[in-house]
């Protein structure tokens, strides 16, 4: 009897482990980083795949409101003057001809003639438009690389 109470008591436990594992494999929680965006930093700057976990992303959604929202939930800081990014993440230009450059997936939007960035095997081109007035496509790639002019 006191052999039988040991394999239950060992099957029992055996049970919750494989509970625990499959809930913590279905939870989302390694996935979704609470809003911030999955801002990765590379050499001269930092590119992003926006996602709907950072906000609702509509026709009308801007680059800028994408980066207010990051900063909002934490992924990103940023300063702007007279509609230009001036610093990211605290990295401000060194030189008076250094800017930050935005290049994107955005087809629409970008000219490959003014510039590329390769990333993870795209080739992003240079944004057309300032980041006010870019549009903010969920799933498409913007990097903001600091570069001289």
């Amino acid at each position: 009897m006191k052999h039988l109470r040991n394999y239950f008591t060992v099957a029992i436990f055996f049970c919750l482990i494989a509970i625990l594992s499959v809930l913590a494999a279905c939870s989302d929680e390694g996935t979704n980083n609470g809003g911030k965006g999955d801002v990765v930093a590379v050499e001269n700057g930092f590119v992003f795949v926006a996602t709907e976990d950072v906000m609702d992303i509509g026709e009308t959604t801007t680059l800028e409101q994408y980066m207010q929202a990051m900063q909002k939930n934490g992924g990103i800081t940023f300063e702007a003057e007279d509609g230009m990014i001036v610093s990211v993440n605290g990295v401000t230009p060194s030189a008076q001809n250094e800017y930050w450059f935005i290049y994107t997936s955005l087809e629409d939007y970008s000219n490959t003639t003014w510039g590329t960035y390769s990333y993870n095997g795209q080739t992003l081109g240079s944004a057309t438009l300032g980041f006010g007035t870019l549009p903010c496509v969920a799933g498409q790639t913007y990097a903001l690389i600091l570069s001289a002019y």
